[in-house]
């Protein structure tokens, strides 16, 4: 029940980031920007609620070479993908943009899973999927609607 309200609480509060981006941030700053000014920001805030909750820096000293390439090679796709967001979101409906961002990022998280590394789907899982697929293409296909 806890995860169910983290999950919840979560998406809202990403969710009201998201509005705030849009209908403020966003009308300022083109994308690359908001992503240069927000990323020193994350970082001192990342550090700081690290050594909050882990009360000492060893999460830093257990650091080799390539957990330090991973790193950087996720926050680049992060980085890439939140600026193709926010272009999109600045040239359509935030409800359209969402609709269709969102649920294509768990099923390619769901599809990567599977394929690379051997994640197990059952069949109601499966049927979601697909579900979720057809749903994406409904929504745009009545984007004009």
């Amino acid at each position: 029940m806890n995860d169910l309200i983290l999950c919840i609480l979560s998406a809202f509060i990403w969710s009201i980031s998201t509005v705030i981006d849009k209908f403020y941030v966003l009308t300022k700053y083109k994308p690359y920007e908001l992503f240069l000014l927000r990323s020193p920001l994350f970082f001192i805030f990342g550090l700081l609620a690290t050594l909050y909750m882990t009360k000492n820096i060893t999460t830093y000293k257990r650091m080799n070479k390539f957990d330090i390439l991973y790193i950087i090679g996720s926050v680049f796709f992060n980085a890439i993908a939140l600026i193709m967001f926010w272009h999109v979101m600045l040239k359509n409906k935030s409800h359209y943009t969402l609709s269709i961002v969102q649920p294509l990022y768990i099923c390619s998280v769901v599809l990567l899973s599977y394929l690379l590394y051997n994640e197990k789907m059952n069949f109601n899982q499966f049927m979601g999927f697909l579900i979720v697929i057809v749903g994406i293409s409904i929504v745009n296909f009545n984007k004009d609607a």
